[in-house]
């Protein structure tokens, strides 16, 4: 075999391996999308054995555990991200709110600090330090990236996501849902929104909106409890607390941990006089 044909093989396998990385990294991102973070978690493990130096598998991994409250985890996740490419910002970021929950508080600003001190250029580069200057209390800062990260890419789901929470903090309700929507509009089974626009429709009391809502995520994923309760609460405020006890139900059994659930459920018993259930928790 000649060395020409030999580089060939050589280049040929090296760029399978990479596509068959990024294949199992955007599946990983479609689990993740969809609640499923265990899922995520088993496609970037395929990710980084195809590829070990990929830092963004590290870090999605590292943000599945995060959420998982595998703190320690995240934390090695983000830190080898981080070794990876010291200039990758939302590792700073995952790895800082990971600490903040650890209540390590002064790494954890550290961390935000080194992100907003990246220069970004992409769209999802502002969107990291957006990130950071929201945790640093810069609201306005934030927003300002946000909106800079869609002008560069108007098809940036998270963009809109994140400067929707951003309003949701000024309580600048009614521009939220603007965001959100226009989330919803870009990804039709964008999760994250349906849930948070009935959260904000609910505080405004707009509850038939909020449950239309709350079922949208619920067929998409009908596998979080979260969703279930928060309709279940939605229901309860317009006195359908038999249709709320329903809801309730399907949260406990999705999550037999789920305190809010069985507090919020004693209260539909007891609206409905139901004292016997309301005494018991059954």
């Amino acid at each position: 075999m000649n060395k020409i044909n030999y580089f060939l093989i050589i280049l040929f396998i090296s760029f399978a391996t990479y596509m068959n990385a990024e294949d199992n990294y955007i599946l990983g991102l479609k689990k993740y999308n969809m609640d499923d973070y265990k899922g995520a978690i088993a496609e970037f493990n395929k990710a980084i054995e195809a590829n070990p130096t990929d830092a963004k598998a590290y870090c999605k991994r590292g943000n599945a555990n995060y959420l998982l409250h595998n703190y320690t985890g995240a934390i090695e996740d983000c830190t080898k991200s981080i070794e990876i490419n010291s200039n990758y910002a939302e590792a700073y970021n995952v790895r800082g709110i990971t600490k903040r929950k650890l209540k390590d508080t002064l790494s954890a600003i550290n961390d935000f600090k080194r992100s907003v001190e990246i220069i970004p250029v992409t769209s999802e580069d502002f969107n990291s330090r957006g990130d950071a200057r929201f945790y640093l209390k810069n609201i306005s800062g934030a927003i300002d990236d946000y909106t800079k990260a869609i002008a560069i890419d108007p098809k940036n789901v998270e963009a809109y996501i994140f400067r929707a929470d951003t309003k949701e903090e000024l309580k600048n309700y009614n521009d939220a849902i603007q965001d959100f929507t226009k989330a919803i509009e870009i990804d039709s089974v964008c999760l994250r929104a349906f849930n948070s626009r009935g959260e904000i429709k609910q505080l405004l009391k707009d509850y038939k909106g909020a449950i239309e809502d709350y079922s949208k995520a619920i067929e998409i994923n009908p596998d979080n409890g979260i969703y279930y309760f928060n309709r279940g609460l939605a229901r309860h405020y317009l006195q359908h607390s038999e249709e709320a006890i329903v809801d309730f139900d399907k949260a406990i059994k999705i999550d037999p941990k789920y305190e809010a659930a069985y507090n919020n459920r004693g209260h539909a018993y007891y609206f409905l006089k139901k004292y016997k259930y309301w005494c018991n928790g059954d």
